[in-house]
C-alpha cells in the first residue's frame, strides 16, 4: 500500500485499506475487549460511511451488480473451459 501511496496510486491502494480495516474491526468485535470494540467500531463505520453503505439497501445496490459480474464470468469461464476440453478430443 505504501508503495502504491507512493506512485499515486491512490485508487489501487484504497482496496487494501479497506480490507485491513474491515477485517480488523472485524477481529476486534469477535475477539476484543469492551473498550477495544468502542474505541475501533467507529472507524469501520466512518469507511462504510464513506463508501455510501450505511443501509441494508446500500450494501445490496453495491452487491447486485457485483453478483451479476461475478455469475457472468463464471458463465464464461465454464463455456471456454468446455470449449477448449471439445476442441482436444
Amino acid at each position: 500500500t505504501r508503495e502504491l501511496f507512493a506512485e499515486q496510486g491512490w485508487r489501487e491502494s484504497f482496496s487494501w485499506i479497506a480490507l485491513f480495516l474491515m477485517v480488523s474491526s472485524a477481529a476486534i468485535q469477535a475477539d476484543g475487549s469492551p473498550e477495544a470494540k468502542a474505541e475501533y467500531l467507529p472507524y469501520a463505520r466512518e469507511l462504510l460511511a464513506q463508501m455510501h453503505f450505511q443501509t441494508q439497501d446500500d450494501l445490496k445496490a453495491r452487491i447486485e451488480p457485483a453478483q451479476k459480474l461475478f455469475d457472468d464470468v463464471k458463465q464464461l469461464a465454464t463455456e471456454i473451459i468446455r470449449d477448449t476440453c471439445a476442441a482436444t478430443k
